[in-house]
């Protein structure tokens, strides 16, 4: 299971706002420095004052008109002083809103235990945060090697909308032409490692006839590169304008992006920036777990060998195909396959070649099997396919296919000049699939009997 994302170090500017203060105004830096500027402001009227009206009374005469025009400046030094308390509180009450936000955002996400858990935590939060219109998680599927879009909009009325494009977007080379952009006003500057810094009008990029210059930052396999063309996609895909973006990072590599969109273009605060870019972190987090997860199961159900699924593999397939992981009228097929006097090969030719025959076998399913069928290592020179959706005429057909192949091996290379061959037990119906391996199984020992090199039906 994967480790709760409080576990994670986060940036700096994210730890000092998940702990709550309880006077946000007194508390906040913005607020401390305001409040000491009033009250020296404070004083300096008071001195005023009084260096106007003390001497006067030191002297036994009333205040006068240099009285009058103290207390004036001073009732004209309150009121002035009032006006910047609203608006140092009204300022206070902006910031101490967004660091709830983000406050809130961050806690939802260290509840989140998977990559769409912690993007359904980020999204509400992170546009309640930006005023986006848009938020668009861009991120790589690596068992389909595509990237998949969503869409949320703002608006409630709007359904969420999801695309995919080919993972080679990620790639450096020429398979996706980048379009030339610039900034509409100044020059960009950098941002990190996600994409370049907005000018003061706003993040807006428009297509110009002639390339910008060269810039390292953005040559392929760079991050930059990456994200730009992640977004650049989402853009034409989506109709977005005024976006702003930051990289997703898995292992060092950029696996997708995470982006705000807005319809006007009214800029991106320091703020937005600052929520987007630890929401970007925190996302990036949750997903190089769950791609090092995925990898991990993959390697744990593959045998090392032969390259495709072991036989702990097989079992949990077995088991779900017997949970109901089919409809009730779905015919299965079930082979076994076992190498025939492979005992005597290894005996003659030595384990590495023995190794090799494994390894070529393997090649062979591969191959030889549907998209939809699984083949698997059951255990030293036995195999089994799982056919889906089979009839005995398709399973029969798929046998012979592998028997055929599989005699038709080029194994010179490891000194064995003889055809290998295997015997191939079939079974195909509706009962259980255990019931149905044992069906095939039986029918494997059938073959063996009957003189090897062959297939038989159970």
């Amino acid at each position: 299971m994967a480790a709760p994302l409080d576990t994670l170090p986060r940036p700096a500017h994210a730890r000092s706002v998940i702990e709550p203060e309880p006077n946000r105004s007194a508390a906040t830096p913005l607020g401390h420095d305001l409040n000491v500027r009033l009250a020296r402001r404070a004083e300096i009227a008071l001195i005023v004052l009084l260096a106007l009206d003390l001497p006067l009374l030191g002297a036994g005469h009333a205040a006068g008109p240099l009285g009058a025009v103290g207390l004036i400046l001073l009732v004209g030094l309150a009121g002035a002083i009032a006006v910047e308390r609203r608006a140092i509180d009204r300022a206070v009450a902006r910031s101490a809103a967004s660091e709830a936000t983000l406050t809130r955002m961050l806690r939802g996400l260290s509840r989140s235990t998977s990559p769409d858990a912690t993007v359904d935590a980020i999204i509400d939060e992170l546009r309640e945060a930006s005023g986006a219109d848009h938020v668009v998680v861009a991120r790589l599927k690596p068992a389909e090697r595509v990237i998949e879009a969503t869409l949320v909009s703002s608006s409630a009325t709007v359904p969420l909308s999801v695309t995919q494009f080919p993972a080679s977007d990620l790639e450096p080379g020429d398979a996706f032409a980048v379009r030339a952009r610039t900034y509409a006003s100044a020059s960009p500057g950098a941002d990190g490692a996600g994409m370049a810094a907005a000018p003061a009008s706003g993040d807006t990029w428009r297509p110009t006839s002639a390339p910008p210059p060269p810039d390292p930052a953005m040559r392929p396999g760079s991050t930059m590169y990456a994200v730009e063309r992640i977004a650049d996609r989402v853009c034409r895909a989506y109709g977005l304008r005024h976006v702003l973006a930051e990289p997703l990072l898995a292992d060092g590599h950029v696996v997708g992006a995470l982006i705000l969109s807005r319809r006007t273009d009214t800029g991106w605060s320091d703020q937005n920036r600052q929520v987007l870019t630890s929401s970007a972190q925190d996302l990036s987090a949750a997903l190089e777990r769950a791609y090092a997860h995925d990898a991990a199961r993959v390697r744990a159900a593959t045998d090392a060998l032969t390259g495709i699924p072991n036989r702990a593999y097989f079992e949990e397939l077995v088991e779900m195909l017997g949970r109901g992981g089919r409809r009730a009228n779905d015919a299965l097929g079930i082979l076994m396959l076992d190498l025939d006097h492979f005992k005597a090969l290894n005996d003659r030719h030595g384990h590495l070649a023995g190794d090799e025959v494994l390894r070529g076998i393997g090649r062979v399913l591969r191959l030889t099997v549907r998209a939809d069928d699984v083949p698997a290592r059951y255990g030293g020179e036995e195999f089994v396919v799982v056919l889906r959706r089979a009839t005995e005429e398709t399973a029969v057909e798929i046998a012979e296919r592998i028997r055929e192949a599989v005699r038709r091996l080029d194994l010179s290379e490891s000194g064995i000049g003889e055809p290998v061959t295997v015997s191939v037990g079939v079974a195909v119906g509706v009962a259980d699939a255990r019931s149905l391996v044992e069906r095939a199984d039986a029918a494997l020992y059938r073959a063996k009997r009957r003189g090897r090199d062959r297939v038989e039906v159970g």
